[in-house]
């Protein structure tokens, strides 16, 4: 069997097979925005560093901790560096620009974070500049930021010393990663100005994050952390970063499962479209299928035309729609503009192609048994 015959089968029915070209396009390129959120949901998770804690407070993460807790903590001989954050809530011009800004010690925050990539000359001059910021790309190409821009936020939670909730910043750097799930939609700045700026809460943080040895047990490290504040007015409920992003995740809900329930629903989908598609059109050629068969085509050859034809229509397709969805989100992004670290993955699209094949073998099951129960005898007298 040619390539020309499968190709010019394919063709006999030109709107049919151009209508079940775009139906199975239109799954896959659904399926490739669903994998870039629920990527996008799940970047913190996945780029969660395993030697890194994050320290809470027992009662609520609403709840803040003195900022004098970074000495003990440090003073445990597996915590190789600490540092703190706050956790600023505010926007840009509209409450519908908001995004997550954090107040930082500058120096013991990046040293915890080398995924982050920031040259050492643009280092120093945030820890120069106390009303400096660094941004992440996203947020840069969102906003159109670029260095020395001067910017104003409004915070909903913290205002100045003069009850002023509008906070100025000077862009020092634009922070990216190599590293895939890195969320690069934030914004980090000197902890000591809104410190000492403030008009409540000084002397608190938010939470603390403590690197640990790598040769020594996460969980063992976080559970020494709180036994120091025990019984204080203060104490601290400690875990893995990983489980503290996936119980942020976990509050907006299980969106890996619906990606997954809604790829299962979109795979059936276009078991029906295809198969139903094969299938007709095996039925319809079914004496031209009799005829070869009697020229002494066997039953397995003309099986594998049926096969390498659905192949071709299903991987055309479906390459087509992961294609077309990796070059949007890749160019265009969220088209919703609400998540700014917005890809789609490479072990997704892997996915995807695995998906393309298993829809195409189960396809044939039924345009298969239609050509293994074909009455031959029957089929040639339509041909008479």
């Amino acid at each position: 069997m040619s390539f020309l015959l499968i190709f010019g089968s394919l063709w006999r029915n030109p709107l049919r097979t151009i209508f079940t070209f775009l139906s199975i396009s239109t799954a896959f390129l659904l399926f490739g925005y669903l994998a870039s959120i629920d990527a996008a949901f799940r970047g913190g998770v996945d780029a969660a560093g395993a030697d890194r804690l994050v320290v809470l407070h027992k009662q609520s993460l609403i709840n803040l901790l003195p900022e004098s807790y970074i000495h003990k903590i440090k003073s445990i001989p597996e915590v190789v560096n600490a540092g703190y954050a706050v956790w600023f809530g505010a926007y840009y011009k509209d409450q519908r620009n908001s995004f997550a800004q954090f107040a930082v010690e500058p120096r013991g925050y990046l040293k915890m974070y080398p995924e982050i990539n920031l040259s050492e000359e643009l280092k120093e001059k945030w820890y120069a500049d106390r009303t400096g910021a660094i941004i992440g790309k996203a947020l840069s190409d969102h906003y159109g930021w670029k260095i020395g821009d001067r910017i104003t936020l409004t915070s909903s939670l913290w205002s100045d010393n003069d009850f002023n909730h509008d906070w100025e910043f000077n862009i020092i750097g634009i922070m990216d990663s190599s590293k895939k799930g890195f969320d690069s939609s934030g914004m980090l700045f000197h902890y000591k100005y809104l410190d000492e700026t403030r008009s409540w809460g000084k002397g608190e943080v938010g939470w603390y994050v403590a690197q640990v040895d790598s040769s020594t047990d996460a969980e063992t490290i976080a559970a020494k952390i709180d036994q120091l504040f025990e019984n204080s007015s203060d104490e601290t409920k400690t875990s893995t970063e990983r489980a503290h992003m996936q119980m942020f995740l976990n509050q907006v809900g299980n969106f890996s499962k619906i990606f997954y329930l809604i790829v299962g629903v979109v795979l059936i989908v276009i078991l029906i479209i295809s198969g139903n598609t094969m299938t007709q059109s095996v039925r319809e050629r079914i004496s031209e299928f009799a005829t070869l068969s009697a020229l002494g085509f066997s039953s397995f050859r003309i099986i594998i035309h049926v096969l390498f034809e659905s192949l071709l229509m299903i991987g055309l397709s479906g390459f087509f729609g992961l294609l077309l969805a990796y070059v949007l989100v890749t160019y265009y992004g969220d088209p919703t503009g609400y998540f700014l670290n917005f890809y789609f993955p490479y072990s997704k699209i892997i996915f995807g192609v695995i998906l393309i094949f298993v829809v195409g073998i189960i396809t044939n099951l039924s345009p298969v048994y239609e050509i293994l129960k074909m009455d031959k005898i029957q089929a040639l007298r339509k041909v008479a």
